[in-house]
């Protein structure tokens, strides 16, 4: 929160789904994330975009995309910031 502004991000725009998952499976995920650079969320659409129909045209504009470029960006930054204040909260109240 700055200056009693809570801040906002563009991935606030999107939907959200709770997905109940084996831990193991949550575990996978998170390695390949890890390992790709990406977001927890970043892998898991990643992984769901490669099932549907691969129609050309359509997956090479929305692979090229610069709004969905940088809206995977940004998610994944989102996810790191929150993740960071997150442990910083951490320490501050040790």
């Amino acid at each position: 929160m700055v200056n009693g502004m809570s801040k906002t991000y563009p991935s606030q725009n999107l939907k959200q789904v709770l997905l109940r998952i084996p831990e193991q499976m949550r575990a996978a995920l998170q390695s390949a994330a890890d390992e790709n650079g990406r977001s927890l969320t970043a892998e898991v659409l990643a992984r769901l975009e490669t099932t549907f129909p691969q129609d050309e045209d359509w997956l090479s504009k929305m692979q090229k995309s610069p709004a969905i470029q940088i809206e995977r960006r940004l998610i994944s930054v989102d996810t790191r910031l929150d993740d960071l204040e997150a442990r910083l909260a951490k320490l501050e109240a040790k």
